[in-house]
Order: structure tokens, then C-alpha cells, then sequence
């Protein structure tokens, strides 16, 4: 009897592995706790492996998750620049110069971009931010002509002023406009409105698509990591439901911003705020 009591948790580690090994699937020790001796001290050390290497799978799954989603905006621009290369690009020299230095552009944001992947797998607050004091109009004016160039789309561009300086990442703002551009396109299949506007001691940028709306509901949760809108609001199913997650957190790296206001049925318009410099 006493034998049986001692070997119980043993016997129920060894059950433990060998479900682990069968099903591929990680499961702790449920043990009525002992006393601190050496055999709860394993049980505890081992529920302890298990736990942390379900957070590490966790990782790794979102890794795997924001790096497909994130990569694929400057792709489909390389993509679309390449396909004008070989229509165009024997006939209009202006326009060689052009796609090469968006492909090469891309290229470079694709790396940093991998890079900043790689350390939020790790750990989000060990992101790099390399902040410089930068035009938010020329930016977004620029990230604006590349996702019309590679998607065809009609993207009608507006500012306050031609000069508007924030403090911020260069690349994480233009990772920012796209993430915004690549939301409205898919859900609506009209021009698309983007200003960049002084408001007090703010740079205001906007996006407005003219779809189906976000209703009140789903508006408290469209920057919840994964969550999609219902399909009824998406020309297409809608994506991963990882690009305002991770906008909302550029957002917060530089200490602005990021809201929704939605007409059902007429319009939706996202509004990013960011300090400005001086």
C-alpha cells in the first residue's frame, strides 16, 4: 500500500510522457500537491518544462503567422513592379529607374521586416525603434504611390501641409500605411481616401475605404490579435486578422494613436495620431 502511494506520481509522470510522445500534444501533471520532497520537486520541475514549452509553440506559431502576413504586402509591391519591368520596361527608361528602386526599396524593408520578426518572437519589448525626426506627409505619400502602382487601385491622397515632422521609425510608419491601405482594399472595392492633416500638436493621418462598415460590436475588437471581421464585410473572406494587431502596436511605439469610426453600410475610417516634432 505504501509502496503504491510512492509510486503514484511516478507511475503518472511515465503516463504523462508516453501521452505526450502518442498524441503530440503537451499536458502537465494534474498531482494532488505532496509534501516538498524529492517526488513532488519532479512534478513541479516537470509541469514547469511543459508550461514554458507551451509558450515557446505559442511564439513560434505567431511568428510563423505575422511573418506570412506581414511579408506579403511588399512582395505583391515587388511583384507588381516586376510585372510593369517586363511590360514596359525596354520602352520607358523612366520607368526602369523607378521599379528598380521600389524593388530595391521593398527588398531592404523585407529584411528589417524579417528582423523586426525575428525579435518579436522573442520578446515585443526588445523591438528596435529607430527613430528620426522625418516628414509624415512625404511617407505616406510615397508608401501611397507603391501599393497603387502594385495593386492598381485608385488611392486619392491629400494633406494640410506639405511639411508635417514627427519623431518616428521611418519604416515602421511606411509598414503602418501599408498595413491601413491593404485593410481598406479588401474591403471595399472603391477608391480609397488617405490625408495627412496638422491637428494640434498632432499628425493625423486617415484612411477611409467605402465599404459595408464595422459595426459597433466588432469595432471593440478589430485590433485583437487573430480576430476577423464576418465575411459579409470583406470582398474576399477578409485576412489573418493580423495587421491591426500589429498596427495598433506601431502605434504605440510611438506613443500615438490608432482608432476606428465606421458609417454601416457607407464607410469606415481608420485614424492614427502621432506627437508632433516641435
Amino acid at each position: 500500500m505504501l509502496g503504491a502511494i510512492i509510486l503514484r506520481p511516478i507511475h503518472s509522470l511515465i503516463h504523462r510522457m508516453n501521452s505526450i510522445q502518442e498524441k503530440g500534444s503537451l499536458q502537465t501533471i494534474d498531482e494532488e500537491r505532496r509534501r516538498r520532497d524529492e517526488l513532488q520537486q519532479l512534478i513541479d520541475g516537470f509541469n514547469a518544462m511543459i508550461e514554458r514549452l507551451r509558450v515557446q509553440f505559442e511564439k513560434q506559431d505567431q511568428f510563423v503567422s505575422d511573418a506570412s502576413h506581414e511579408l506579403r504586402t511588399p512582395l505583391t509591391i515587388i511583384d507588381g513592379y516586376a510585372s510593369m519591368l517586363k511590360r514596359w520596361g525596354k520602352t520607358k527608361p523612366d520607368m526602369l529607374d523607378e521599379a528598380i528602386e521600389a524593388i530595391t526599396s521593398e527588398s531592404t524593408r523585407m529584411k528589417q521586416l524579417a528582423e523586426q520578426l525575428l525579435l518579436l518572437v522573442k520578446d515585443e519589448e526588445h523591438l528596435t525603434v529607430n527613430k528620426a525626426d522625418i516628414n509624415v506627409v512625404t511617407v505616406v505619400q510615397h508608401s501611397v504611390l507603391a501599393m497603387e502602382v502594385a495593386t492598381e487601385r485608385d488611392v486619392r491622397f491629400t494633406s494640410s501641409d506639405e511639411l508635417l515632422i514627427a519623431n518616428a521609425d521611418e519604416q515602421m510608419l511606411q509598414q503602418l500605411t501599408y498595413i491601413l491601405l491593404d485593410n481598406a482594399f479588401k474591403y471595399s472595392e472603391d477608391h480609397v481616401d488617405v490625408r495627412v492633416v496638422k491637428a494640434e500638436k498632432n499628425v493625423e493621418l486617415t484612411v477611409t475605404d467605402y465599404g459595408n462598415g464595422i459595426t459597433p460590436s466588432e469595432q471593440t475588437k478589430i485590433f485583437d490579435r487573430f480576430y476577423r471581421i464576418e465575411k459579409s464585410r470583406s470582398r474576399a473572406g477578409g485576412g489573418s486578422g493580423l495587421g491591426l494587431a500589429i498596427a495598433s502596436k506601431l502605434v504605440s511605439l510611438h506613443n500615438g494613436t490608432i482608432g476606428v469610426d465606421s458609417i454601416p453600410r457607407e464607410q469606415t475610417t481608420f485614424t492614427v495620431t502621432l506627437p508632433m516634432k516641435g
